[in-house]
C-alpha cells in the first residue's frame, strides 16, 4: 500500500515474464517481440489511491541498444537474426527495401515483393483505390485512367472539389479558360480594431421596399452594435455591407468570408440565410450548415 506523499520507485525488467494479455494469461516471448516491434502507445499509471490529490512523475529511462560504445553494459538478451530475403532487422521485424507486408503468415505476417497497384489521383478521384473492374472512379470534371486530369473547358484540378475541376463560366462568350495564375489572394476587409470607420445600416432583406431602422449602429471600439431591435419585430435584420465589398467580384470564387459576431437572445434561434448575395432580383443564400468551400 502507498502512504502518502511517498517516493515510488519501480524498476520493470523488459521480460515476457513481467507483462500479461489483456485477459490475464501470461505474455509469451512472440507476444512481447511482435509488440516491441512497432509500440503505438506507452502509458504509465497516475491514478494510484482513492482520493487522489496529485501525482508527479520523473526520472523516466527505458534501456535499449545501439550498434556503438556507450560504456554501458552489452546487450547479450538482444537477438541478431540470420534474415531470409525480404527481411531486414535485428529480429527481421521489418520488410528490407523492395518488399512489403502481406497480412499471411506467422506473426507480423509474411514479407513479399511490392505489388504494383494502381493509385487513383486523390485529386480527381472519389477513391485512391479503383473499383471491382480495377478502374478508378472519376468525379463528375475528371478524366484520365487514374482521373488526374481536367476534361476540356473546365480548369483546376482540386482535392477538396467535390467535382473535380471547376467549369469555364467565361460570362457565356467562350469556354476555353486556365486558372488565373498571376493572380494573388488579398482581402476587403472592415477591421474596426485597427480604427477602420465603416459605418455600417441595417436592414431587411426585401429587394422592392426594405425596412431600415431610424436608430444607427454604434461603432464601439473592436467591433459594430445595434440594440433597437424593438422597432421591428419579427423580421430578420441584416448589416449591410459597404462599397468595398461590392462590384465585381469575380476574384472572390474559392475563397474565404470570415467574420465575428456576438449576440443575445430569449427566444428561439433564427434559421434564415446568415449571408445574402444580391444582383438586381437574383438572390444567392449562405446558409452556414450547407455551405462548401474549396481552394
Amino acid at each position: 500500500m502507498f502512504t502518502s506523499d511517498q517516493i515510488i520507485r519501480y524498476t520493470i525488467n523488459t521480460f515476457e515474464v513481467n507483462f500479461e494479455e489483456l485477459d490475464g494469461r501470461p505474455a509469451t516471448r512472440e507476444n512481447l517481440m511482435m509488440v516491441l516491434a512497432n509500440i503505438d502507445m506507452m502509458l504509465i499509471r497516475a491514478t494510484h489511491c482513492y482520493g487522489q490529490q496529485y501525482t508527479r512523475l520523473g526520472d523516466i529511462t527505458w534501456e535499449i541498444a545501439v550498434n556503438r560504445d556507450t560504456q554501458e553494459r552489452f546487450a547479450l538478451e538482444v537477438e541478431h537474426c540470420s534474415c531470409p530475403p525480404g527481411y531486414t532487422g535485428l529480429s527481421c521485424e521489418s520488410c528490407a527495401p523492395g518488399y512489403e507486408r502481406s497480412p499471411q503468415g506467422p506473426y507480423l505476417g509474411t514479407c513479399i515483393p511490392v505489388q504494383h497497384r494502381v493509385q487513383c489521383s486523390t485529386s480527381g478521384a472519389r477513391s485512391m483505390h479503383p473499383g471491382y473492374d480495377g478502374k478508378c472512379q472519376c468525379k463528375m470534371y475528371a478524366i484520365g485512367t487514374l482521373c488526374d486530369r481536367c476534361p476540356s473547358n473546365t480548369f483546376h484540378l482540386s482535392p477538396r472539389n467535390p467535382q473535380g475541376c471547376i467549369p469555364c463560366f467565361c460570362s457565356g462568350v467562350t469556354q476555353q479558360c486556365t486558372s488565373a495564375s498571376s493572380y494573388y489572394r488579398t482581402q476587403v476587409a472592415i477591421d474596426y480594431r485597427r480604427g477602420a470607420t465603416d459605418q455600417l445600416e441595417i436592414t431587411t432583406s426585401d429587394a422592392h421596399s426594405p425596412f431600415t431602422p431610424q436608430s444607427q449602429a454604434q461603432i464601439t471600439g473592436n467591433d459594430i452594435t445595434f440594440v433597437s431591435f424593438y422597432e421591428i419585430p419579427g423580421q430578420t435584420l441584416y448589416w449591410k455591407m459597404p462599397k468595398q465589398f461590392l462590384g465585381n467580384k469575380v476574384t472572390s470564387y474559392g475563397g474565404t468570408l470570415k467574420y465575428v459576431f456576438r449576440y443575445s437572445c430569449t427566444g428561439p434561434l433564427n434559421i434564415d440565410a446568415d449571408v445574402i448575395l444580391r444582383v438586381g432580383i437574383f438572390l444567392l443564400l449562405f446558409v452556414y450548415l450547407f455551405v462548401f468551400v474549396f481552394i
